[in-house]
């Protein structure tokens, strides 16, 4: 039996072609390892170079430090005083700027505008209503004395501006001691003033208050740039301080929600505190109720025994009628109150050899002192209202006297028909 070895030359090429492979894949994968460890050292190369250079970097940086602070340790630094900028005085108490206007021909104007600048002010080139308006000009009626700005800053707080302001109507005129009109004066210069008795903790001279300029010299150019509403109270002739129509509502719904404070000092003190009513006195507010509002109250807002307001399901203020208003906080007149008053009118008018009925402010002031059960603004109207001349204090007086005597319960001042 004979055998062909051709298949088995075929086998060992078969063999021979699997080795050649198998040598060419081992190559294949080291020379692929070795790229892999060439990539990773190449790898660890440039993160090391990053980090030398970054250090490098913070090592210059710390280097060129050190040299900045020893030349300006080298560098001697002047011993000068530590000056902390100038406490703000002339801000409101929500810490906003208050505005001033300065007149152009005022001598001293670039000096205060320094001042009140410096000291958190701000000075404006036109007037404007809720400005207020500094000069020693003493023919502008309304203006504030620059002696304010002084004072301020000299007591380093804000003083009332009410104390430096020229008035040339009573009603725009605070009514205190120090600023009551020249009837006080000539009162105290004629020892009026002795006659009611003197006054615990103060003295006389503190009582003097320097008489206000002369209507006449009230002059339109006192508010330059200012509209003249000549609609608005021609009695009042030129002033700083006109109400405007958002005032005037301000004001309205403010006794609306308060009515039984309506008759109030302090209310309407409290008011010109507020910013919408910034420039008025409480006095000139109360005069500006009574005399142009009142008739236009119209309605007010129902409070609850304590003077909260009241609301409604949805929230809203509840308008009543005025035929519910409430009673005011006025302390009411008896008659021992109009008796003390009938005499204090008849000593007074002893005093000056007068018989008019016109007294001066400085009577209501001395009453308000000796009786502060009453304001002196309730003594005046109480007198304006029921006294008509000197017989009516003279009647009321006797009458009075004579209800003591027989034991009958006397009655109050009545009006006197005209």
């Amino acid at each position: 039996m004979s055998y062909s070895y051709s298949s088995f030359e075929d086998d060992g090429q078969y063999q021979t072609d699997l080795s050649e492979v198998a040598s060419r894949n081992a190559d294949e994968q080291a020379a692929g390892h070795q790229q892999q460890q060439l990539q990773y050292y190449r790898r660890v190369q440039i993160e090391e170079a990053t980090r030398q250079r970054q250090q490098r970097k913070q090592q210059r940086k710390q280097s060129q430090s050190q040299s900045q602070s020893q030349s300006q340790q080298s560098i001697p630094i002047p011993n000068r005083p530590n000056r902390s900028p100038p406490k703000p005085i002339f801000i409101d108490k929500d810490g906003k700027s208050m505005y001033f206007y300065i007149p152009e021909d005022e001598p001293n104007r670039n000096k205060y505008r320094d001042l009140i600048i410096t000291h958190g002010g701000v000075l404006v080139e036109k007037y404007f209503p809720s400005i207020i308006p500094l000069s020693n000009n003493e023919e502008l009626i309304g203006f504030i004395k620059l002696t304010f700005i002084d004072d301020c800053i000299a007591q380093n707080q804000l003083l009332p501006v009410i104390d430096y302001g020229t008035y040339g109507n009573p009603e725009d005129a605070p009514f205190d001691a120090s600023s009551i009109i020249d009837e006080f004066h000539s009162d105290l210069t004629n020892g009026i003033s002795s006659s009611f008795g003197p006054i615990e903790g103060t003295s006389t001279s503190s009582m003097v208050g320097p008489p206000p300029p002369p209507p006449n010299r009230r002059t339109v150019s006192a508010f330059p740039n200012a509209q003249i509403n000549h609609n608005y109270n021609s009695r009042r002739g030129s002033t700083g301080h006109r109400f405007t129509i958002e005032q005037d509502e301000f004001i309205l719904e403010q006794v609306r929600r308060k009515p039984r404070f309506r008759q109030s000092q302090k209310f309407y003190r409290k008011l010109a505190e507020l910013e919408p009513l910034r420039g008025h006195t409480g006095n000139s507010i109360r005069s500006r109720f009574r005399k142009h509002l009142e008739s236009r109250l119209n309605y007010i807002y129902k409070t609850n025994d304590m003077d909260e307001l009241i609301y409604d399901e949805a929230g809203n203020l509840i308008k009543i009628g005025l035929d519910q208003m409430p009673g005011t906080l006025k302390n009411k007149f008896i008659p021992q109150d109009d008796y003390i008053l009938c005499c204090y009118a008849l000593k007074y008018m002893e005093t000056t050899n007068t018989d008019s009925s016109a007294l001066p402010y400085s009577f209501y002031d001395s009453m308000y002192r000796k009786c502060p059960k009453h304001t002196l603004h309730s003594w005046r109207d109480r007198f304006r209202k029921f006294i008509r001349d000197k017989t009516d204090l003279v009647e009321y007086k006797e009458y009075y006297e004579n209800c003591e005597k027989v034991g009958m319960t006397p009655r109050c001042l009545t009006r006197i028909a005209p």
